[in-house]
């Protein structure tokens, strides 16, 4: 039984040491993200968040290696804290779905620093899977953390992925600015439930 504020959660059969680590893989991977971002943006300019995807940032301009070094570098972060969401499950094939489905997008991540938007047709292909596993993976989670009675980083999943799938049901072309709402989405439920996962304590730890 771990204890959080005023809220008792009950996790089963997962190895704490594990779970705190990739959870600071998990609070890690968006602001390496954001970093990354932001300064390729700064080198690169003309770029616009309305009127350009962030994947330009990896085209021709001076921002690409920025850019493209900074997505496997958060991918691969991101790739660890899946392994933390796997432990949580806690064997629920809903919980190892959803770890899947993160993991895929990790992949795909980590993917298109190499296949940069000049690599077509596979760049595109890339993004578009990305942006559909997010809210799948969303959702998968949420459904697993419901059931563990973590009910407030359920609802958590749950607005992140109204934030990544709704997005795209607003008018207009695919842009940055699009695109940040998807990522916002993921970071409002990996951020809180990656401080819950390192806040964990062994069992004969003091509570």
């Amino acid at each position: 039984i771990h204890l959080i504020g005023k809220h008792c959660y009950r996790v089963v059969a997962m190895n704490v040491r594990i779970v705190k680590l990739m959870g600071l893989f998990g609070l890690l991977s968006p602001f390496v993200g954001l970093i990354m971002i932001w300064i390729a943006v700064l080198l690169t300019p003309g770029w616009s968040i309305t009127k350009d995807t962030l994947s330009a940032l990896g085209g021709d301009a001076f921002g690409n290696m920025v850019f493209n070094s900074g997505l496997p570098m958060a991918g691969a972060l991101m790739m660890l804290f899946s392994t933390g969401l796997f432990e949580i499950s806690e064997r629920r094939i809903i919980g190892q779905l959803g770890s899947l489905l993160y993991l895929l997008a990790s992949v795909i991540i980590v993917a298109l620093g190499v296949a940069t938007i000049n690599v077509q047709p596979i760049h595109n292909y890339l993004s578009v899977a990305l942006f559909v596993l997010i809210p799948l993976s969303l959702a998968a989670n949420s459904a697993n953390l419901y059931l563990m009675s973590l009910k407030i980083y359920a609802a958590l999943g749950i607005l992140g992925f109204i934030l990544s799938a709704g997005i795209w049901a607003t008018p207009g072309p695919v842009n940055g600015l699009k695109e940040t709402v998807a990522l916002i989405g993921l970071a409002v439920w990996q951020i809180p439930l990656s401080y819950w996962m390192r806040m964990q304590v062994d069992e004969d730890e003091d509570l």
